[in-house]
């Protein structure tokens, strides 16, 4: 396949690395760039396990749709799990429809959760009958049970979910995609950022998250592992991966057809110990192999459709396509399209050891940010080794920060 080459960074999970803090002007926030050991579950057996994440660019509406080169972005996204074994795929600004057909030709299992834009669920366009907008998660192993849910807080007429999936091995694999306009303190990233690390905090389980979280700071919760594609030749910095399991290293993939490049974890995972336990109640309804109904969602405000239709990742913020006037309009979805949620057919990790909903919601661009980076740097690096991290290529930056 074309444009495979591959940047492999990886560390040590019995020791604590230093903490790399560059300089970084005022109302910057740093990005993870070090590994220290982190709380993981070991249940049962340790098997290998990769996770692979994407961010697809297929709604049809934004400017960087016309690079997936549609259909061939589909067959890449196949390329890339056969050639990794993925046992896992976390996918971003996907279509229902294509979802089903790329978990058909791996014959992976999968889900898929909606996103409501402007009241309604979004037709893909472009290329007729592609299903519905929104995100998935595909897994080898067989899926036991499935929630998603909307965030409390979204910017505009564009909704942000999470989604988390239990397989049959009891491990979770869970995906979202945050609100662009900044991380500062009490932004809706940040609160959205917030409401996730509570979300994979009570999962329970072994657990592993990746997404396109649109910010450079992590939302990991404590004892999670972050790792980020912050040396990705496209769009750097703004997919992560967090984790409690073991052994982590990172891998930043070329693509050809999308904006982002992909994001590779490997890390090992439990196999087969004790069973699936019973999903905790988070205020949604839950979502089931048996076809429970998928939780309401809360349709924007009339106030936000008006002030914030154009903080879309529909649009791409402007990053693919500046045009106002060729904004997704929401469409209903054609019968059994809105209904199918519960059926869809850079660096070395870091540890977080902040743990706290109040920490995690306020590192945006603050200046205190930078001290509270700085802080934590010196307890890690007392008695740790300095992690050398080799073959690193950062892409030039862009002016916008592709933020999806």
């Amino acid at each position: 396949m074309k444009n495979r080459s591959k940047r492999i960074l990886t560390g040590s999970a019995l020791a604590a690395a230093a903490l790399a803090l560059f300089a970084l002007p005022a109302g910057a926030t740093t990005s993870p760039a070090a590994l220290t050991p982190a709380a993981t579950h070991k249940t049962g057996t340790q098997a290998p396990f990769t996770l692979l994440q994407m961010n697809l660019c297929l709604s049809g509406y934004a400017g960087c749709y016309g690079k997936t080169q549609y259909p061939k972005i589909l067959d890449e996204t196949v390329d890339r799990i056969k050639a990794n074994q993925a046992d896992a795929v976390t996918l971003n600004e996907a279509c229902s429809k294509d979802v089903d057909q790329i978990a058909k030709s791996t014959g992976y299992h999968s889900r898929f959760a909606t996103v409501i834009y402007d009241g309604a669920p979004l037709a893909c366009k472009s290329s007729t009958g592609r299903g519905v907008y929104g995100n998935a998660v595909l897994t080898k192993d067989e899926i036991r049970s499935s929630k998603d849910a909307p965030f409390s807080t979204f910017n505009g007429v564009e909704e942000r979910r999470w989604l988390c999936v239990t397989t049959g091995r009891g491990m979770d694999v869970c995906t979202s995609h945050l609100s662009t306009g900044g991380e500062a303190v009490n932004s809706t990233n940040s609160l959205q950022c917030a409401e996730l690390a509570k979300v994979l905090a009570d999962r329970g389980r072994p657990t592993v998250f990746a997404g396109d979280v649109n910010r450079s700071a992590s939302c990991a919760p404590k004892n999670f592992w972050t790792a980020t594609d912050a040396a990705a030749r496209q769009a750097p910095g703004i997919q992560h991966s967090y984790g409690n399991l073991a052994e982590p290293t990172v891998e930043l993939e070329n693509t050809t057809y999308t904006d982002h490049d992909a994001l590779v974890i490997r890390t090992r995972s439990g196999a087969g110990g004790g069973g699936v336990q019973e999903e905790k109640p988070v205020g949604e309804v839950p979502k089931t192999d048996e076809g429970a109904p998928a939780p309401t969602p809360s349709a924007p405000s009339a106030d936000a459709t008006t002030k914030g239709g154009e903080k879309s990742s529909v649009e791409h913020n402007g990053h693919g396509d500046d045009d106002a006037n060729t904004g997704a309009k929401a469409t209903a979805a054609s019968a059994g399209e809105s209904k199918d949620e519960g059926k869809g057919g850079g660096n070395v990790p870091e540890v977080n050891a902040a743990g706290t909903d109040k920490v995690l919601a306020e590192t945006g661009g603050s200046n205190s940010s930078t001290y509270l980076a700085i802080g934590g740097a010196a307890v890690l690096a007392a008695g740790a080794a300095v992690l050398v991290v080799s073959q690193r290529r950062r892409a030039a930056a862009a002016a916008d920060r592709h933020s999806r």
